[in-house]
């Protein structure tokens, strides 16, 4: 039997956002509210379709664990975030799936690391489904919008090295000032005879940076897996 393992932080967010409502009462008073039946009845039927979509009877929710061990590693991870509003049913319809689907929490790791664990652990029991492009790090079946796709493992390599050389903005880490995924595959594809680990050492020691930024960059970036859930990430022999 097939399982279906779901980004609870995305279902969360993504099913507040649309059920939140914006009222006018008149020139000066406006409010926003939201009723958490509303948001929970659209989370359960985001999860049915995500189910049915992968056609898979059972399915486990993930959640981010409100401690990161990535905040440890450098406090500006997600400070971008720090005082942005969310949506006001966000905090019921965590509940709502925590207490309905059993939903996992880790601490102190993110959902996408629960996701990466399990799937590495047993990947012909498990299918993923995130939109978040962190998890094409994992090697695997993955739901997307066009069914589910096989993501191989040279291609799971690629999108960690690419992320390590690019930094991500949306979680507010840095990679190699100036490059982009474009240039990251350029740097990638280079017939060198070096690993990619070494391809990125020295593209970091060319902008000025060390291998000390580049292993901590890569730590930020890397979703946790099953051999390595109770490590932070090192490099390879270079």
């Amino acid at each position: 039997m097939t399982t279906l393992l779901i980004d609870g932080d995305i279902i969360a967010y993504q099913s507040a956002a649309a059920t939140e409502v914006t009222v006018a009462w008149d020139d000066d008073l406006w409010t926003v509210h939201g009723y958490a039946s509303e948001t929970n009845a659209h989370a359960d039927q985001t999860i049915t379709r995500l189910m049915e979509k992968a056609d898979c009877s059972r399915c486990i929710v993930m959640l981010s664990s409100r401690n990161n061990f990535r905040k440890e590693l450098d406090p500006e991870y997600k400070a971008n975030r720090v005082g942005k509003r969310k949506p006001v049913t966000l905090s019921a319809v965590r509940e709502h799936l925590f207490n309905n689907y059993k939903a996992m929490i880790g601490d102190p790791v993110e959902a996408d690391d629960l996701l990466g664990i399990l799937l590495t652990k047993n990947p012909e029991k498990y299918i993923v489904w995130s939109i978040d492009k962190d998890l094409k790090q994992i090697a695997g079946r993955h739901l997307t919008d066009d069914g589910v796709v096989t993501i191989t493992q040279e291609e799971a390599d690629r999108a960690f090295w690419t992320q390590v050389l690019t930094g991500d903005t949306a979680d507010n880490y840095k990679g190699i000032s100036g490059v982009g995924p474009k240039t990251a595959e350029k740097i990638l594809d280079a017939d060198d005879g070096k690993t990619y680990w070494q391809k990125v050492l020295t593209a970091y020691e060319k902008a000025g940076l060390t291998k000390k930024d580049a292993v901590k960059t890569a730590r930020l970036a890397h979703i946790l897996t099953n051999e390595t859930k109770n490590t932070l990430w090192s490099p390879p022999n270079d």
